[in-house]
Parts: structure tokens; sequence; C-alpha cells
């Protein structure tokens, strides 16, 4: 066989790009996609174009694409004599498409169900719009709470994604899954505010959304209105050439979070609580600390709307802001915090 150089694999998709075919195996183990941010729903990822590649299909197809990559992957789970735990791992340049990958993935592989009295997948409707629905709205909760706007990928995700899919022994048969996705720069995605550079605030896609989505009434309800809140500090998430937000979509894409945890069925108090506390970090931006080694709360003019808002005591809360407790033998101490250790 020839051997595998890089050289050969940049040939070998490009002459496939130019016959329009995005896919390309690069060897019997590794799929690459190619402008994967061009692909469509309709055009790549269709109803019919997953049939094809399901269990289902009187033969299934063996052209590249991730669906197949998912399929193989399902296969070796369950088919092995030995059972042995797949991976398949999707990873590439920022704004390369490695988020939408993930979801055709976990889109093809979760119609792999079956019902309790049965054996086997039956993807008979490979793409039922429960099944389809779930994922994106996982996906979204997941963009709004991860995603941050960067100088080349106007929603680019900063977390990592670690999705276990539980097959039957016998059949082969979706049975459960779990999501787990830590965030890989937590500071940078709350927002990692500084009084000398607020230019270096970045924000989860969420806080964008509720600053310039939320109607009249929940502006009200988190204090968003010009007496109590200003957009200084906060940076604007329309400022890459990729970002697909406009001034409207903010307000469409608040909405459809909230729909969408509450098909989570979580409780609306608990919704109503999560919002709250979300407006509360926004609102902690506008904390103005003076001193150096020792900090202090320079305008105390937010903390009652902070201490509402996280249902905090405003004296605890502003100890907590300033202060740090440390064990020396048997003692507690409380010591003051830097300006550093404070942001």
């Amino acid at each position: 066989s020839t051997p595998l150089s890089i050289e050969k694999m940049a040939d070998n998709c490009k002459k496939r790009i130019q016959n329009g075919q995005i896919f390309s195996m690069a060897s019997n183990e590794i799929l690459v996609a190619t402008n994967a941010r061009v692909m469509t729903k309709n055009d790549h990822f269709s109803s019919a174009t997953m049939s094809s590649y399901m269990p289902s299909a009187a033969i299934p197809a063996t052209e590249p694409h991730i669906f197949g990559a998912a399929m193989k992957v399902w296969r070796r789970a369950w088919h092995n004599e030995k059972l042995a735990r797949q991976l398949l791992l999707i990873s590439g340049e920022s704004a390369s498409g490695k988020s939408e990958m993930f979801k055709q993935a976990w889109r093809c592989m979760a119609q792999l169900k079956t019902p309790d009295d049965a054996i086997g997948p039956t993807p008979s409707k490979p793409t039922t719009m429960t099944i389809d629905n779930a994922v994106e709205d996982a996906m979204f909760i997941l963009a709004c709470f991860g995603s941050v706007s960067t100088p080349l990928n106007g929603d680019s995700s900063r977390c990592a994604k670690l999705l276990s899919l539980h097959f039957k022994r016998e059949g082969g048969a979706l049975i459960g899954c779990s999501l787990k996705s830590p965030v890989l720069t937590l500071v940078d995605g709350i927002g990692l505010y500084s009084g000398d550079e607020p230019e270096k605030t970045a924000w989860f896609r969420v806080f964008h959304h509720m600053l310039r989505g939320s109607n009249t009434q929940e502006r009200i309800t988190y204090e968003l209105d010009g007496k109590n809140f200003t957009l200084s500090g906060i940076s604007n998430a329309e400022g890459s050439v990729f970002c697909a937000f406009r001034q409207k979509d903010h307000a469409i894409h608040f909405s459809r979070l909230r729909e969408a945890m509450g098909r989570l069925k979580l409780p609306r108090t608990v919704l109503d609580d999560f919002f709250r506390f979300i407006a509360g970090l926004l609102h902690l931006s506008h904390i103005q600390l003076s001193g150096d080694e020792s900090v202090n709360i320079e305008d105390k003019s937010a903390m009652p709307i902070l201490s509402k808002l996280l249902g905090l005591d405003p004296e605890n809360f502003e100890e907590g802001l300033c202060t740090k407790q440390k064990k020396f033998g048997n003692k507690l101490e409380t010591l003051p915090l830097s300006r550093e250790e404070a942001v």
C-alpha cells in the first residue's frame, strides 16, 4: 500500500472538493471534512442521506461521511466478540466545524433506539423530530453557555464535549447516553472583567442574548434598565466577521433558550432563579475595585441589586468579594484579597 503523507492527503482532499465532495478518507480510520462550515442540513445532513447509512438500508452507503464514521464506530462497539469501548474523536482548527460534526454524529447514533420489547435498532424513521429536536436543543444550550466571540470565529465553542453512548449487547440498540462538557476557559467566558482593560472582557453567548434580547418585563426583573445598568465593560458579540447574530437574533435566541431549557422539564421557579443568577453576573461587571494589595469596593450602588439577584446577604457578599479565609494551625484568619485575586 502507498504510505500516507500530508501532501497526498491534501491532494486527495483538493480533488474531491473540486468535485463537490466535502468528506475524504485519509486512511481507513481517519475521515477529513473540508470546508465543513459551508455544509447545510438539507444538502449534506438530510434525512435521506442519513437513512442511506443506517443498518436498515438495503445496501448501506460507503461514500465518506460523518454518518458513515459514526456507524462504523457503532458496528465495532457491538459486533466485536470481546466487549471494548470505541472512540470517535473529532478535532480541528478554530472555526473548522467541529461542533457541527459532533452534532451530526450524535444525531445519527441517536436514531438507533428501540422499543423496550424489541431487540436491535429500529431506525425505520431515522430522523424523527423528537430525536432531532432533542439533539438540537442540547447543542443550542451548550452553545449559549459555552461559546464566545473570538477574532476568528464569532461563535467559538470554549467547551470540550464528551458524549458517552450505551448500546444493547444483543442487536446494538441505543439504551442511554450522557454528555459532559467541561469548560476550557471559564473566566474568559463568564467575563474576566478589569476596570483597566474592559475591552478584553469576553462573555458567553447567553449574556449577550440576555442583554440584547430580553423583553420589557424581563429587563425590569433583571434590573437591566438604563438607570441601574449600562453596557460599559460588556464587549460586543457582533465584532467578528463570522458572527451570525444581528440585533433581532438575540431576542429570538434568548426566547428559544428559555423554551429549550423548559423542555428539559425544569420547574419554572428553577429557571427564573437561574436567569436571575445570570443577570447577577452581568451586574457584577459593574463592581469597581480600589486598591492593589488590599481591595475595597469603590462604588457600592450596585450591591443591593446584586444581593437581590444572587440571593445573598449584602454584608456577607461584600466580605466575600474582598476577603479570603486562611487557616493557620487551628485558627481561621480573614485576609484581604489583592486586586488580581479579586478580579
